[in-house]
This record gives C-alpha cells, sequence and structure tokens, in this order.
C-alpha cells in the first residue's frame, strides 16, 4: 500500500469517495480457513483483581460516559501505561500506575470530531496503540477511525469504514510517550479499486479496517494483526469468514508500509476475535492475546502460525468483580516473578459501567502429541 499523507488532494479524494458509504464488490482472494493446531501453552490464573482498579467515579473519569473499550497496556521504565479508549468512541486517553492499583490520567490524546454524517474519518476513535521506533528513535501511535451515520436497510453505520491513522510524539527518545502527536499519516484503509496491490480482502466487511496491533518481529518483518467486521446486511456478509475477524499484514519498518497478507487470513480464531497482542517470550515463540467473548488467548511458534483460541480459565475458588460481559484484554505485561499481567475490561451491572481489571497468570508450555508420529511401542 503507497502511504498517503492526511492532508492534501489524495485524502481528500478518499474522503469524498468513502463518505457515501457506498458497498463495494471485493475482488481479492484470500484462503479458506484451514483448521489451526492445539495451543501450545496454557494460561494459569495465579491472582484476579480484587476490585476493578478504575471504575465509574475515579478522578478522571468524568467524561466516560460509559467506560473504557480496547487499546493496550504495557510497561516502560517500570510504569504501567494504558492507552485506552472512552466509550463510544468520544476520547482516546492515556492512563500510568506504578503499582497496577493506583492509576492517573496523563492525558487526553485526541478526541472526535463530527461534522456531516459519513463525512469525518474521526468521528468515531478508538484502539490506540503506542509502540517505539528503535531506528527512529520516537514513539509512534496508531489508531483507528470511523464515519458515521444513521443505520439503513440491516446495515451497521455507526461506525463503518474504519482507516488506521498514524501519528507520531514530536518529544523525540524514549520520554515521547506524553507526546504531543502528531497525524502524519494513513497506515492502513480499505482499499476496493481493481488496480490496488495491497485490495482488501473477501472477510473484511462495511466496518474497515477496525484495529491493528501494535507491530512485532517475526521471520525477518514486521508484523501486524488488523481487523474488521462484517457489519453490513445480514444477506449480504459472506458466511465462509467470521463476522468479526483478524488477519496479518507485513512491513519492511514498524511504520510500515503495511501490506496483507495473500496467504492464512483470516485466522481461525472462531466468529468473533478483536484486539489481538503479541507477546514475544524468552524461548523465541509467541503469544497473544485478544477479546474473544472473554480473555481468549493463542500461541505461535514463528509468529505466524497461530494456533486456535481458547479462554483464560479463573479458578472457581477466586471470587470476581465483575457480574456482566468480559471484553478485551490488553497485552501480556512480563513481571519480575516470571508471571504475566493481563488488563483487560469487564461490565459491572450496579455501575452499568465497563471498568479495568486485570489477571496475573503464569504461561506454562504443554506437552503436545506430534502429529503423525505414533507412540513406539516397547514388548518384553
Amino acid at each position: 500500500m503507497k502511504y498517503t499523507p492526511i492532508s492534501g488532494a489524495a485524502l481528500g479524494l478518499f474522503v469524498a469517495c468513502c463518505a457515501c458509504g457506498a458497498e463495494t464488490s471485493l475482488t481479492a482472494t484470500a484462503e479458506k480457513p484451514v483448521a489451526p493446531p492445539e495451543c501450545a501453552v496454557d494460561f494459569k490464573v495465579v491472582e484476579v483483581s480484587s476490585n476493578p482498579v478504575i471504575r465509574k467515579g475515579d478522578a478522571g473519569t468524568d467524561q466516560a460516559s460509559s467506560g473504557f473499550e480496547g487499546g493496550c497496556a504495557f510497561k516502560h521504565k517500570g510504569v504501567y501505561q494504558l492507552f485506552t479508549a472512552e466509550i463510544y468512541g468520544a476520547r482516546l486517553v492515556h492512563w500510568t500506575s506504578p503499582d497496577r492499583v493506583k492509576w492517573t490520567k496523563v492525558a487526553t490524546i485526541r478526541e472526535a470530531m463530527s461534522d456531516a454524517p459519513g463525512m469525518s474519518f474521526r468521528a468515531n476513535i478508538w484502539a490506540p496503540m503506542p509502540f517505539y521506533d528503535e531506528k527512529q528513535k520516537f514513539w509512534n501511535l496508531y489508531y483507528v477511525g470511523y464515519r458515521s451515520k444513521p443505520d439503513d436497510s440491516g446495515n451497521w453505520y455507526a461506525a463503518y469504514n474504519g482507516l488506521i491513522v498514524h501519528a507520531v510524539s514530536q518529544t523525540p527518545g524514549p520520554d515521547g510517550l506524553v507526546g504531543p502527536w502528531k497525524d502524519v499519516g494513513i497506515a492502513m484503509e480499505p482499499e476496493y479499486e481493481p488496480w490496488s496491490s495491497n485490495p482488501s480482502q473477501p472477510w473484511e466487511g462495511l466496518q474497515g479496517t477496525d484495529s491493528i496491533s501494535p507491530p512485532y518481529e517475526a521471520g525477518g518483518k514486521w508484523v501486524v494483526f488488523y481487523g474488521s467486521a462484517q457489519m453490513q446486511s445480514a444477506s449480504k456478509r459472506n458466511p465462509k469468514y467470521p463476522q468479526w475477524g483478524v488477519g496479518l499484514a507485513e512491513a519492511p519498518a514498524p511504520t510500515g508500509p503495511w501490506k496483507r497478507r495473500t496467504s492464512g487470513n483470516p485466522l481461525s480464531f472462531g466468529n468473533f476475535s478483536e484486539n489481538p497482542i503479541v507477546t514475544k517470550l524468552t524461548n523465541g515463540s509467541y503469544v497473544l492475546v485478544a477479546d474473544s467473548g472473554f480473555i481468549g488467548y493463542a500461541s505461535s511458534p514463528d509468529g505466524f502460525r497461530w494456533s486456535r483460541m481458547q479462554n483464560v480459565a479463573i479458578p472457581k475458588d477466586m471470587t470476581v468483580w465483575w457480574d456482566g460481559g468480559t471484553r478485551t484484554p490488553l497485552g501480556c505485561i512480563p513481571e519480575d516473578d516470571g508471571t504475566y499481567t493481563i488488563f483487560f475490561m469487564a461490565h459491572r451491572k450496579a455501575s452499568n459501567w465497563q471498568e479495568l481489571g486485570y489477571v496475573r497468570v503464569k504461561i506454562e508450555e504443554k506437552v503436545l502429541p506430534v502429529v503423525g508420529v505414533k507412540p513406539e511401542v516397547r514388548t518384553r
């Protein structure tokens, strides 16, 4: 995909073409999903936060009408960092914590900009994903921007034709995580033109490009997960593919340009998967966590071939603070004791709010049978 500056005639043409929200026939090809192998690891829960660590009414939450959703969490210089969106896509925010429990709102990174229905690609903004470019020595940020207009004929237009905006911190070096952030281009977008060198694939739907993960290195390349959802009317969905799916894209650098992989997409994670975030383990293999309707995870030996998704199992003797749906794990954060912290969102009926909590897990390797190898039979 050619890297497209946000300002200028090229973006103006893109806005004009997408503003109508017309559904376009996808001409690209993608492989039919293949049954993936069993996950090679188990996530064993050793701790669940006794309460939400950011909840309704906490300082800094006054503008978040219904809580938080999506994004990522990680450690930088020993401090927990949270980049997330306030529901419903009104603002991108940055929070920090020294200890997982006490959180402070650092900044509002972006606010949604809405004008005529279907025109602004920042009518809804979600999924902020910062990453540091070691070569350029700058923090970068990807986030998704959607157009929005009233639904019609079964098509969901509240957030459609999503594209990934690329922003760069204006403070150089490791301390630049505080921003301020300047939008510099489009990292990924729906591409339906027959002449496109990076066309959208048949499993990608009306929602467009709905997320992108922080980049990771694998096989001498930079790789991201990107997502899409078939939010068009049921009669126009492609039943061969999940309604909410994810695929892989590659680039020569963490800042792109990103190109969809022509084989293996979408990943076989079931009918719903969102917001995958990848961690490379010390043994060289990879794990991810993703929203599977719960806290989902999968494993990979090389960053490309992924296992099927399974869910974190909370032991029955552990008390949980939520009584509604659980959403969007935000990454695996390695701790000094060998465990990993996973922050996630969950709903409490009493507050009618999506709040932040965490689980701490041990990642244990499974002993899996080798496919095609029969066990040795010994006789006396």
